[in-house]
């Protein structure tokens, strides 16, 4: 199977876009059932809990207080 690495880029925009804007619906799509993140410590969380986490977490959790550090959001169109 090949697949065009642009494709892979955008559909990984799309899927980090989806969690920064809380777009649930789409990130539900863009995530496999079995879906589970594993952070550079080892932990890791299933798709569920990523998905809730992102949808109750609070906007002043994440702050960017440096100008000179993009914003999730501002990384992606990078």
């Amino acid at each position: 199977m090949n697949i065009d690495p642009a494709t892979v880029v955008n559909i990984e925009r799309a899927r980090l876009r989806a969690l920064v804007e809380r777009d649930m619906v789409v990130a539900e799509r863009l995530h496999a059932p079995d879906y589970q993140l594993v952070t550079p410590n080892g932990s890791t969380r299933k798709k569920n809990r990523l998905i809730s986490a992102t949808w109750n977490r609070s906007d002043s959790s994440t702050s960017y207080s440096s100008p000179s550090q993009k914003s999730p959001s501002d990384r992606l169109e990078s």
